[in-house]
């Protein structure tokens, strides 16, 4: 992990880790990493893309989910950007979304219907995030 995530890498390598979270957390958002809910979040994606990879190839692919909780997925679904806090509410929504972006098997209708619900936007002006991997899409389809 520490190889895959460098922010992950520069914790586990500091003197006073607790100064490298601090600069991963915090009002600003951050790391999803260095949240509880995102650790649980991708310890689960992990198992399932370990089904197929060795950990050194799964972790490959999971760092290419994005991972600043100010972006998309995160921002206004698992991180309020206005109210700067966690919003746990909707982290099954996050972990769908999460998913999908790895080529995991989700209703792409109802996944898109529940982000712009949460979002506060009509489905028109909303858009999943894109696939950054097919790791998760079933076996032969």
């Amino acid at each position: 992990m520490a190889s895959s995530f460098p922010e992950v890498g520069k914790y586990m390598s500091a003197r006073t880790p607790a100064r490298v979270a601090a600069r991963m957390r915090g009002h600003f958002g951050g790391h999803i990493l260095f949240r509880p809910i995102g650790l649980v979040m991708f310890a689960r994606l992990t198992s399932r893309v370990l089904r197929r990879l060795d950990m050194g190839a799964a972790m490959s692919e999971l760092a290419l989910l994005p991972v600043s909780l100010s972006e998309p997925p995160y921002a206004d679904v698992l991180w309020s950007v206005r109210q700067r806090r966690m919003t746990t509410d909707n982290a099954s929504l996050v972990a769908r979304l999460l998913t999908y972006m790895l080529g995991g098997k989700v209703d792409r209708a109802k996944l898109k219907r529940d982000y712009a619900k949460v979002l506060g936007r009509p489905m028109v002006r909303t858009s999943l995030p894109g696939p950054v991997s097919e790791i998760l899409a079933p076996e032969g389809g």
